[in-house]
């Protein structure tokens, strides 16, 4: 479960983070929920948080994949409404 979780910096510009997950289950310790905090360049920051529809394993490889797909897109383009 832990490799799945991103690495969130403490500081972005003025804003201060943290992070906590915690599994809804013993039987899901990991699913469809989705945090991320990612550099874009020029000063600005992607901000994600989401629930992918699920439970287990399934959830959590259609959230590596979300996750992944929105990082790469958001650096393209500039509108978040985009």
């Amino acid at each position: 479960t832990e490799g799945l979780l991103p690495h969130i910096p403490a500081r972005a510009g003025c804003w201060a983070f943290s992070k906590r997950y915690e599994a809804q289950s013993i039987e899901a310790p990991v699913g469809g929920d989705i945090y991320d905090l990612f550099a874009l360049g020029s000063g600005r920051w992607g901000i994600l948080i989401a629930d992918v529809a699920g439970k287990g394993l399934s959830a959590a490889k259609k959230t590596a994949m979300v996750k992944y797909a929105l990082r790469s897109f958001a650096r393209e383009h500039a509108s978040p409404a985009r």
